[in-house]
């Protein structure tokens, strides 16, 4: 029979959030390392819901937004199994959060156009002014990512180029991992 309980974890590739040890993500087939052997067994919710006789990495089926509790067990080659492991709770929020309307704006000293607020400088070195109350901006000059600012309410500097026009935009990510639009 199989000794100790198998403890089941969410991996880091999967828990795509702010953090890698919150268990929240927007990854709706998550995948989970199980360190017991030879097999395992992983459970959602009390319902199996791996083979009966498991290795190596675990990937669920597709999950539908909301709190899941998952446990594994360890299993031998007779069929014996171990109670269940510590269990885990795992968030999956797949809802991307609103696109920003606030644009990104050059600070007053950095706008050295006729007005300073026209987005117009000759100045190499800028700051933008970001949007407070936004969570994890990311800062895409001509539709490519060059920052991701995770303190909203702060600046952004660049080091520009002389003589070039730039779009700049971003977008907002929440802490699950979505990104608006």
């Amino acid at each position: 029979a199989p000794t100790g309980s198998s403890s089941i974890d969410l991996r880091d590739s999967s828990d795509l959030g702010e953090s890698t040890v919150d268990n929240l993500t927007s990854d709706n087939t998550p995948t989970f390392s199980i360190p017991s052997g030879p097999y395992y067994r992983v459970y959602r919710d009390g319902t199996l819901v791996s083979a009966s006789y498991a290795t190596g990495l675990f990937t669920s089926a597709v999950l539908d937004d909301g709190v899941y509790l998952f446990t594994s067990t360890a299993v031998d080659a007779a069929g014996n199994e171990t109670g269940p492991g510590i269990p885990l709770s795992v968030t999956i929020s797949t809802i991307r959060p609103p696109a920003p309307t606030t644009p990104l704006d050059l600070a007053p000293a950095s706008d050295s156009g006729v007005s300073d607020s026209d987005n117009i400088t000759n100045i190499q070195y800028v700051q933008f002014i970001l949007p407070s109350g936004l969570h994890n901006l990311r800062v895409y000059r001509d539709d490519l990512a060059e920052a991701i600012v995770h303190d909203p309410g702060t600046t952004y500097f660049e080091n520009l180029s002389p003589d070039q026009t730039h779009v700049w935009t971003y977008t907002v990510s929440d802490a699950a991992g979505n990104e608006s639009l």
